[in-house]
Formats: structure tokens, C-alpha cells, sequence
């Protein structure tokens, strides 16, 4: 037998947000800057569409909120 009580267990592989940080790797708490304002993550949604899938996160700063959509359809969509 193969399994050990004791192994620790794998841990996930940790972004270096400034180094790896893309889009794709936003989560919730995140926090960046576009359009010369500071943006949070503070949600994230995937959506199955018939096979589509759609991830979509809501950023928002002082005084707006944005919705941030991702589709794969034959090619990488982004929408803001």
C-alpha cells in the first residue's frame, strides 16, 4: 500500500503577484490598477452556457463597479 498517514499534502501552486499575476489568475481580494484608479476583486462567477464557459469577476473602486468577462469560444474573448 502506497498511501502515508503522515505525507503532507500537496499545496497549490502560489502566484507571485509580481512576477505571474495575468488576468486569467485574478480572485477575490485582489486589488490592481487600470485607467488610473484602483480596482478590487470582489467576486468571482463561472457560467456553463450549453459547453460555454464563461468566468467572470466584479471589480469595483471608490465609485463604480465593473463586471470583467472571459470567454473561450474557438478563441480567448475578454469584455468589460
Amino acid at each position: 500500500m502506497n498511501w502515508n498517514l503522515f505525507k503532507k499534502k500537496d499545496k497549490e501552486a502560489e502566484v507571485d503577484p509580481l512576477r505571474d499575476l495575468t488576468l486569467s489568475d485574478l480572485k477575490p481580494g485582489f486589488v490592481f490598477d487600470y485607467d488610473l484608479k484602483t480596482w478590487q476583486v470582489t467576486a468571482q462567477h463561472v457560467y456553463d452556457y450549453d459547453g460555454d464557459r464563461v468566468d467572470e469577476w466584479e471589480i469595483s473602486c471608490a465609485d463604480e463597479v465593473l463586471y470583467l468577462d472571459r470567454e473561450d469560444d474557438d478563441e480567448l474573448e475578454w469584455t468589460l
